[in-house]
């Protein structure tokens, strides 16, 4: 994605959203070596490991049990009724939908259920993972006035918008790994105050009223880079490219081709 905005200038927010909705425990990792900020994925556990997420993991905003590194639930419209808006409200997980081209073929669908966000959520904001991700925080006032924030990303982005000064403490949680981190960025610039310890990271900051902040972490990158996985690995990566082009620009328009496909895959592809 790096040589993609070298060249054509377009950016790319580092939050990934796996293709088919398969992913690893080594893949979470690699992106958080890399200092993305999070993944999205509809299916809450790793390719071929079917796991239980507790009570605990469902009730905040992102699951943590793989690698440490951040995933964010999304789901069909099919499955967004408005008691699983305000569940995600309610406990601070923000609201992701997904849908593939078909979708367009019944677009007022899109409308309903936007429609029934709102009138869950009337102060709902719609946005990019990017900023989603990175204000998915829970926030509690600690009885000295620090405003203790537990962030759920690689990058948070925090406001003071009282009229005075406030003192953040910003958490990252046990479930980020110390040793791995070489430097927190404030907007860019590299910032003071970082503790880690047994309990996690934390950082300590002041803002000025009515002014924002981004808080970034940046991974120590100890994985070697693999630059060629193969004729073979190459090969299947471009043909599930180009079949997956194919799905999008054409058998998503015919309901019955899409449907045949479908069971094709199934029947004889086993993915």
């Amino acid at each position: 994605m790096y040589l993609h905005h070298q060249m054509t200038g377009l950016p790319c927010d580092k939050v990934m959203v796996f293709p088919q909705g398969n992913f690893s425990v080594e893949a979470m990792k690699v992106l958080k070596s890399h200092s993305f900020y999070a993944a999205v994925n509809t299916v809450p556990y790793p390719a071929g490991q079917p796991v239980r997420l507790t009570i605990g993991e469902l009730a905040q905003p992102a699951v943590l049990r793989y690698g440490g590194f951040p995933l964010f639930i999304r789901k069909p419209i099919s499955q967004t009724q408005s008691h699983d808006i305000a569940f995600n409200l309610f406990f601070g997980r923000p609201v992701l939908i997904v849908e593939h081209h078909e979708i367009f073929q019944r677009p007022e669908s899109l409308v309903e259920i936007a429609a029934r966000i709102n009138s869950v959520a009337s102060e709902v904001h719609w946005s990019n993972l990017a900023t989603v991700v990175g204000n998915s925080i829970l926030t509690r006032r600690a009885p000295d006035g620090t405003h203790h924030v537990r962030a759920y990303s690689g990058t948070v982005r925090i406001s003071n918008d009282s009229g005075s000064i406030r003192r953040y403490s910003i958490e990252w949680g046990n479930s980020c790994d110390g040793a791995s981190i070489e430097q927190v960025l404030m907007d860019g610039t590299p910032s003071r105050g970082l503790e880690i310890d047994d309990a996690g990271l934390r950082l300590s900051v002041e803002l000025a009223p009515g002014s924002s902040q981004t808080f970034s972490l940046v991974h120590r990158n100890v994985r070697a880079t693999v630059r060629n996985l193969g004729l073979r690995w190459n090969v299947q990566a471009f043909l599930r490219r180009r079949l997956s082009e194919v799905r999008d620009n054409y058998l998503s328009k015919n309901r019955r081709l899409l449907k045949a496909a479908k069971a094709f895959q199934r029947r004889f592809l086993k993915v």
